[in-house]
């Protein structure tokens, strides 16, 4: 069963609402954005496999994102492995070395 948090994530996430509503338009729901919208919670604590809901498939699959995430390296903009403070020195003193020519 998704904690509290969980189900605050998933209701709250934008890519899942944009589908849901997709979803019932495809269904044929009249004025499915806001149907979505007003039934937001009810829909994603509605069984769907099992006794499994929306909320709770949506927690494992974002945990098992964030711990594939957690294992990249930094960014490379703020890795300083990746473009070390010499480049960065480097690359000011050669324009300055430039612009005093």
């Amino acid at each position: 069963m998704a904690t509290t948090a969980q189900h605050i994530a998933a209701r709250g996430d934008s890519d899942l609402l944009q589908r849901l509503i997709a979803t019932a338009e495809m269904e044929g729901i009249p004025s499915a954005a806001n149907w979505v919208q007003s039934n937001m919670g009810r829909l994603i604590s509605m069984p769907v496999e099992g006794e499994q809901n929306i909320a709770d498939v949506y927690a494992y699959a974002y945990e098992t994102r964030q711990q594939q995430v957690s294992a990249l390296p930094p960014l490379p903009g703020v890795n300083p492995g990746a473009v070390t403070d010499e480049h960065m020195k480097t690359a000011i003193q050669a324009l300055i070395g430039e612009s005093s020519q």
